[in-house]
């Protein structure tokens, strides 16, 4: 299941990069080929060397489009009115990996459908993919936000 995942993820590459804020929380990153739509928190961040910005965990928000929830339902017939997931990275920029660390998936009623606190391995962060995408944005708010 989770390779399944990771192979969509990663195909599906990130098509817009805007930094528009989903509110207080929630940072806008982009929109994928199926226009599933990915923020990250910046309350949770944590960077285990504060000094680097290249290395750090995240929780990304991923709602679904029906073309998106078609997809994730075809993979897994547990995500039946599946709404969207929120997942937790780790990012290692200086070793250019990833991998998640655990992931939830919520339905329209904002309850839980399926979760896994299992963390996988790590995976290189592939040009113009999804983890790409995900790593420039929360890099370059770290870089900006740092003090």
């Amino acid at each position: 299941m989770k390779k399944l995942v990771f192979v969509l993820l990663m195909c599906l590459f990130i098509t817009t990069s805007a930094a528009s804020e989903m509110d207080d929380r929630w940072v806008f990153i982009g929109e994928n080929v199926e226009a599933n739509e990915y923020y990250f928190d910046i309350r949770t961040i944590n960077r285990p060397n504060s000094g680097n910005n290249k290395v750090f965990e995240v929780f990304i928000r991923t709602t679904y489009s029906d073309a998106g929830r078609k997809t994730m339902q075809d993979i897994d017939s547990r995500l039946t009115d599946l709404s969207h997931s929120i997942y937790r990275w780790s990012f290692d920029g200086d070793k250019r990996v990833f991998r998640f660390l655990s992931s939830a998936y919520y339905n329209h009623a904002g309850i839980v459908i399926h979760s896994s606190n299992s963390a996988g391995e790590s995976d290189a962060i592939l040009p113009d993919s999804t983890a790409e995408a995900i790593y420039d944005a929360v890099h370059s708010w770290l870089t900006a936000n740092s003090k």
